[in-house]
């Protein structure tokens, strides 16, 4: 059985994937009735990203109450919707509200690039607390700064492109918090480097080298030397210390 009620507005899916999302939805309509209240893409499908064979296709399924019973009723569609990388993520308005609490890079992160499929907008109306992120930004940048540190002995010094590749991506989105902690708005992912370096005050050029490893084009195939790992280190501990000075203002 399909639905014909999803908003599908400038959202581009290959058309099995597309179906198949369609037959998941109409499924947990039909098994969950009024206990769904909303279906919500994020990720990179919604930010128009999608790639077949790489992209998850995230959902936030958003019920009234999350039991075993409802789980015992989207079993089945569930495990059919696996097969195209279909990732549904339960949780309910009061888990939203805490979400925003605890999580608050990653919910606007997802605030940032969502779309409602099909019931309410459970999105829209939350809001983050500039202490949490503030908070939360500080442990992400201490706690990359003691895994990176804790690698390289471990390691001896070794292993160390792999390990700046794995944490790059997290650090870049921490740092968009900051600038938008720092000046009120959030910088585009293109000017962020640069806006970030002239607000926090390290060194652009350290920080562009380094993301050379995640573009295609990148010596992602060479050890970065010690002195770049440290480099990273620096605009870390860098970056932590002025999101602690960012509490008093």
């Amino acid at each position: 059985m399909k639905t014909e009620t999803i908003n599908w507005h400038s959202i581009i899916f290959p058309t099995d994937v597309r179906d198949a999302v369609e037959t998941l939805i109409a499924s947990y309509q039909e098994q969950l009735d009024t206990r769904l209240t909303g279906i919500i893409l994020y990720g990179s499908g919604a930010r128009g990203h999608f790639r077949l064979g790489k992209s998850d296709v995230n959902l936030l399924v958003v019920l009234d109450a999350v039991d075993t019973e409802a789980l015992n009723a989207m079993l089945d569609a569930t495990l059919t919707a696996r097969r195209y990388n279909i990732s549904p993520l339960l949780m309910t308005p009061a888990d939203l509200q805490s979400f925003t609490h605890v999580f608050p890079i990653k919910f606007l992160s997802l605030k940032e690039s969502y779309q409602v499929l099909w019931g309410k907008d459970a999105i829209k109306s939350l809001e983050v607390d500039p202490a949490n992120l503030r908070l939360r930004c500080q442990q992400e940048m201490q706690n990359l700064l003691m895994r990176l540190r804790r690698h390289y002995l471990s390691r001896q010094g070794h292993g160390l492109t792999a390990m700046v590749r794995e944490n790059l991506n997290g650090f870049m989105e921490a740092l968009r918090r900051v600038q938008q902690l720092a000046e009120g708005e959030v910088p585009s992912r293109k000017e962020l480097v640069a806006r970030s370096a002239k607000t926090i005050g390290f060194d652009q050029e350290k920080l562009e080298d380094l993301m050379d490893i995640k573009r295609p084009s990148g010596h992602q195939s060479l050890e970065i030397s010690h002195e770049r790992y440290n480099d990273f280190m620096q605009i870390i501990e860098h970056t932590t210390r002025f999101t602690e000075s960012l509490k008093a203002k």
